[in-house]
């Protein structure tokens, strides 16, 4: 009877030959270690950077240390001797001679101050510097216009003295360079405080006049 149901078993599939054996289970694949990623390499440290050397302005020299010295302030003014109604007249024909519209007003004011003299002389170089300070070099219609006010206040401080025609430095004229302007100024206010070799403006009773070759003051160009 056995024999009987193996051969059934056989027949319908459902027993194994002998010599056929199991499969052997495939392995289980481990997970691999997470790699470590590479340390990345340290930037290199910059190098400190030097202190910076302070460099020491290079010495004026005294000639120059003079010019600053003498460069007239905006604030120049009256004398303390010059009566009230005077400085009224002067104060009004200064404004004329530095009024650019003023046309042929302000070449009479021109001929007014210089007869005055001395107790004009300060009050026009000090509007003079006060102008100066607005001079911005630019090529401009309107500041030729200041520029030739500025040019007649110049002529009439040589009116004055003639010191700068004997040692023929130019007029200020328009287009004039801010430098220029303010070296003229200087050389003026010199003449009044030091004399530039002669006598200062200041010590001086009565202006020395217009440019006479026989009667220059010798001194420093």
């Amino acid at each position: 009877m056995r024999h009987g149901a193996l051969a059934l078993a056989v027949l319908t599939g459902c027993a194994r030959p002998a010599h056929e054996t199991e499969p052997a289970p495939e392995p289980r694949a481990e997970p691999l270690p997470a790699r470590e990623a590479p340390a990345e390499p340290a930037s290199p440290t910059p190098p400190a950077e030097p202190a910076p050397v302070e460099e020491k302005p290079p010495a004026v020299p005294a000639s120059r240390r003079a010019m600053g010295k003498y460069d007239p302030p905006a604030t120049l003014g009256h004398l303390d001797a010059t009566p009230v109604e005077l400085r009224k007249e002067i104060d009004k024909l200064v404004a004329i001679l530095l009024d650019p519209t003023a046309g042929r007003d302000s070449l009479e004011a021109k001929t007014r101050l210089a007869a005055i003299g001395k107790p004009a002389f300060l009050p026009i170089l000090g509007k003079m510097a006060a102008i100066r300070d607005t001079i911005t070099d630019v090529d401009s219609m309107e500041e030729r216009l200041v520029e030739s006010a500025l040019l007649l206040a110049d002529q009439c401080l040589r009116e004055m003295d003639g010191y700068l025609d004997a040692k023929g430095k130019a007029c200020i004229r328009p287009g004039t360079d801010w430098k220029y302007i303010k070296y003229i100024l200087i050389l003026h206010y010199r003449r009044w405080c030091d004399g530039l070799g002669g006598t200062p403006l200041h010590d001086l009773d009565a202006m020395p006049g217009p440019f006479d070759p026989q009667k220059a003051p010798a001194g420093p160009d």
